[in-house]
C-alpha cells in the first residue's frame, strides 16, 4: 500500500468511525467499495426528498451543493425509471 492510499485509508476510518469501517467490510468483504455510486445514490435520494415541484432545482442545487445540472439528470433518470 502506497504510502499516500495508507494515509487516505486513515482518513477514511477518522471521518467514518471504525465501527461503520468494520460494518462496510462486512457489507463489502473485499470487493471494492464502489463510492461514487454510493455518493450518487445518496444525492438522487437526498434530492427526491427535497424536490416538491415547488421550489426552484437551482435553490436546491445550492443547498446541496451539487450542479443543476447533476439534479436535472437524477430528475430524467427518475422519470424514466416510473414509466417501465
Amino acid at each position: 500500500m502506497t504510502i499516500d492510499k495508507k494515509q487516505k485509508c486513515k482518513e477514511a476510518i477518522k471521518a467514518l468511525g471504525a465501527d461503520k469501517v468494520e460494518k462496510l467490510y462486512q457489507i463489502f468483504g473485499s470487493e471494492k467499495i464502489p463510492i461514487a455510486s454510493i455518493y450518487k445514490l445518496l444525492i438522487k435520494e437526498k434530492f427526491l426528498e427535497l424536490f416538491d415541484g415547488k421550489k426552484p432545482i437551482a435553490k436546491i442545487a445550492i443547498e446541496m451543493k451539487v450542479s443543476k445540472m447533476t439534479l436535472y439528470r437524477l430528475l430524467k433518470e427518475n422519470k424514466n425509471n416510473n414509466k417501465t
